[in-house]
């Protein structure tokens, strides 16, 4: 082999290598993006159930200890002000990430409590008023907001196992090519329906 010969087979290694990298990083922030997105989703179905549960409290259509008890839950649920993973990623989030801080369980805390409630709540009024055309529509709501929620969070989780997966892997750590980003951290709370 003479010279050119080889200068051609290293011009093609380095292109393909570039293309490899190239490729890597697309897929890295692709799913870094994705990333985010399944959150944005998850943190509006999760409010909007808090919202539900909260108009379903304030209706007049529950004995009085009992609105209290959604009505305090879920108002918690709707006014917490930090953030449904306070890992970094978000860009609106300004605080250092403290992960296994009270501050990061206090949001899947609360809203594990508010499913816990609606999951005792939910089959009650159903059976205690099956005339109730209002509630029966609020009900109606709240299920599928709750539903949308569970598959929601699971495809954050899901999206946030691939990220951190391609993340791990050495061309990307060795290259740096999620940049300065942390790495992204599943939600997890209990969220199963009535009936599970």
């Amino acid at each position: 082999m003479d010279a050119s010969l080889w200068w051609i087979v290293g011009l093609a290694l380095a292109i393909i290598a570039f293309a490899v990298v190239v490729s890597l990083a697309t897929r890295t922030d692709r799913l870094h993006n994705e990333v985010l997105r399944s959150r944005a989703t998850l943190e509006r179905l999760l409010h909007a159930r808090a919202t539900t549960a909260l108009e379903i409290a304030t209706s007049g259509r529950l004995d009085p200890a009992s609105a209290v008890i959604l009505g305090d839950i879920a108002t918690r649920a709707v006014e917490n002000p930090n953030a449904l993973v306070p890992d970094g990623l978000d860009p609106n989030w300004e605080a250092t990430p403290v992960i296994g801080a009270v501050e990061t369980r206090s949001r899947a805390l609360v809203e594990s409590e508010l499913s816990r409630v609606l999951r005792v709540m939910v089959p009650q009024l159903k059976a205690e008023r099956p005339d109730d055309a209002r509630l029966a529509e609020l009900l109606a709501r709240l299920e599928g907001q709750w539903y949308r929620a569970t598959i929601a969070r699971s495809l954050h989780n899901t999206r946030v196992v691939q990220s951190r997966e391609l993340r791990m892997r050495a061309p990307v750590r060795l290259l740096r090519l999620a940049g300065k980003a942390p790495m992204p951290v599943t939600f997890d709370m209990d969220d199963a329906l009535p009936g599970s």
